[in-house]
């Protein structure tokens, strides 16, 4: 990571809940920074925070302690449970956040022409979320995420209720569109074997309260190679931390 470059940065979060007078803490004290243009995978246990913390850095929930610097308004974010409106087909969902902004019918056209060409959804431009496939829902929220063009783009679990064979095509999928956009990316997941593939960097997470036990730099070329013996060593490493 360039120490020149602006980062964001995440400084000591910690976030607790109270219920009938006790105290249950979720976070505790996260930090650590990302470049711009880095592929962050955060790993840990379920029920460590990991999720909560997604949340937190995209304002979608408060912490008790610690601050965010530097985190850019413009966000995208795609859910593990594809979050789509049922009432809408593929190219308004598409579009929604787009609409938002306030931008021309002929702006709007050309983003979403853009990003379903792009993630491969042609030819599904006027169907609805109940006809398609769970692979196809998540292309439709990748697409959505990215059609405004987010300098930020934060995923949690979003191939985990999908089966292996499509979860592997949208991985490919999104390297490919990482590698064309730049954009940062923080993502999260429980699978330490998705985390090797993915990132530049794993933030690996304790159980709850959610702490840093270790961040590991990835320092293998992609396109990545899941049977070698380097992958499964830095497999090891991370299950090793956890």
């Amino acid at each position: 990571m360039n120490p020149n470059n602006k980062v964001i940065q995440i400084r000591r979060i910690s976030l607790s809940y109270k219920e009938n007078g006790q105290k249950f803490p979720v976070l505790d004290d996260v930090s650590f920074d990302v470049a711009p243009g880095e592929f962050i995978c955060i790993v840990g246990s379920s029920g460590g925070g990991k999720s909560t913390l997604l949340r937190i850095l995209a304002g979608l929930q408060k912490q008790t302690e610690g601050k965010i610097l530097n985190m850019p308004e413009q966000l995208g974010f795609v859910f593990q449970n594809f979050a789509l409106f049922p009432w809408l087909d593929v190219e308004s969902n598409v579009s929604f956040g787009l609409r938002m902004q306030g931008l021309s019918k002929s702006q709007i056209h050309k983003r979403v022409r853009e990003e379903i060409d792009r993630i491969g959804l042609e030819g599904f431009e006027k169907s609805h979320p109940k006809e398609l496939s769970g692979g196809m829902k998540q292309r439709v929220g990748i697409a959505r995420a990215l059609a405004i063009h987010p300098k930020v783009l934060l995923l949690d679990e979003p191939f985990s209720a999908l089966d292996e064979i499509t979860a592997k095509g949208l991985r490919h999928d999104l390297l490919r569109i990482h590698t064309q956009t730049k954009e940062t990316v923080i993502m999260v997941t429980h699978l330490v074997e998705e985390a090797v593939e993915l990132a530049d960097r794993i933030i690996v997470m304790s159980p709850r309260p959610g702490k840093v036990r270790k961040i590991i730099t990835n320092t293998m070329s992609r396109p990545r190679d899941t049977r070698s013996r380097e992958f499964f060593k830095l497999v090891d490493e991370i299950e090793g931390v956890l």
